[in-house]
């Protein structure tokens, strides 16, 4: 029997990577392999198995200073309809805030809503509406999460995304500072931490991180945070797609060489509950899980999903799309090396940075926890 990394060579060898179209040929070829790669890799399961598992992860958390800065106070999540906006408003809800309200475009769908919870609607590419939502409900912190999170879809709807993940962005940190907001807690992406990069998505989430160290530098009356989150398995571009195409078409993979970290929507929610604790006045703390385990692999995930549905979509290499990039940023931690230091930090900054641990990982209930947070500071 051929290994797996014989059989991808085959298939790059049948179909190189770039063709938009495949033939019948070629799509009976990569069938073939497809059926042996699945065969010479039944360990695949067990890594699509642990991918989904990520799900379920959570971040201890100290909760009577939770309690003690939430409780009686008046919450607005902007996107909290989201993925990790819905988890987050659950998180929120625990905590006994005076008022609870989402406030975002209202496209979104299919997670649970809060009873005692306010839905309310507004784009934050409006300044006028949301400075006007702001002034009445006077809320004591903002949990920003709104945006356009798709990077290939970013390339092709680039107005959209920066007047978004940008404008929008500069609309709730200064209708937050007109409204006279005590506090604003943005969710950002481990892509930011590139100091330039030609990917629009990238560049818009760097360029949002800036916005909020700006303001937080300026501003000696309302505090500023940020937490960067990797993939996140329960709302998984990559999975969606998987499954997807399992229902019929081709698998399209950049490489079959990709690994990636992954972390569950609740982590993501509880990570902003750490960024708003963790916040200081005159500087932007970013926050990011310290251990997201180990990465898991594209292929293992595909070759994970073929085998759940029994589908026999064949696999093609198809090489990288715009937005997305062949080799990760030198910046980053080798996780072989990196000990306690997050994946979503860059090395090159460390020197300059002042990295130390959250008060969080110093409480008893956080000491010697594996997914403690890492917070880092501007240099500002």
């Amino acid at each position: 029997m051929l290994s797996a990394p014989e059989i991808v060579a085959l298939m790059r060898q049948a179909v190189p990577p770039g063709r938009e179209t495949l033939d019948d040929a070629s799509l009976t070829r990569l069938q073939e392999l497809t059926r042996a790669l699945l065969a010479a890799k039944p360990d695949a399961q067990q890594e699509y198995t642990r991918f989904l598992a990520i799900g379920e992860r959570a971040l201890p958390l100290p909760d009577d200073e939770l309690d003690a800065w939430l409780r009686g106070t008046t919450v607005v999540v902007v996107g909290g309809t989201g993925c990790i906006g819905a988890k987050l408003m659950q998180q929120v809800e625990i905590r006994c805030p005076k008022r609870l309200v989402s406030v975002g475009r209202g496209v979104t769908d299919g997670y649970p809503r809060l009873p005692r919870a306010e839905y309310l609607q507004a784009d934050i590419r409006d300044r006028g509406r949301l400075l006007s939502m702001f002034r009445e409900i006077r809320p004591d912190v903002v949990f920003h999460l709104a945006a356009q999170r798709d990077p290939g879809l970013a390339e092709h709807e680039v107005h959209r995304t920066l007047s978004t993940n940008v404008i929008g962005t500069q609309n709730v940190i200064r209708v937050a500072a007109e409204a006279g907001i005590p506090q604003v807690v943005c969710a950002s992406t481990g892509k930011a931490l590139r100091p330039y990069s030609p990917d629009v998505y990238t560049a818009s989430k760097r360029v949002a991180e800036w916005l909020a160290a700006q303001a937080a530098a300026a501003s000696s009356t309302t505090t500023y945070s940020t937490a960067r989150f990797t993939h996140v398995v329960d709302n998984s571009i990559i999975h969606g797609r998987l499954v997807d195409w399992c229902r019929g078409g081709v698998i399209r993979l950049h490489s079959a060489d990709i690994g990636f970290y992954g972390e569950s929507a609740l982590e993501s929610a509880q990570l902003l509950l750490a960024a708003g604790l963790g916040a200081r006045p005159g500087e932007l703390r970013v926050h990011a899980i310290t251990d997201l385990g180990w990465p898991v692999t594209l292929l293992d995930v595909t070759l994970g999903v073929l085998a759940r549905t029994g589908a026999a979509t064949p696999i093609y290499v198809s090489g990288y799309d715009r937005g997305y990039e062949p080799l990760p940023f030198p910046g980053l931690y080798d996780p072989l090396t990196a000990g306690e230091v997050s994946p979503l930090q860059k090395a090159w900054l460390a020197a300059t940075w002042d990295v130390m641990k959250n008060k969080l990982t110093k409480s008893p209930e956080m000491k010697n926890q594996p997914n403690a947070t890492m917070l880092f500071v501007f240099g500002l």
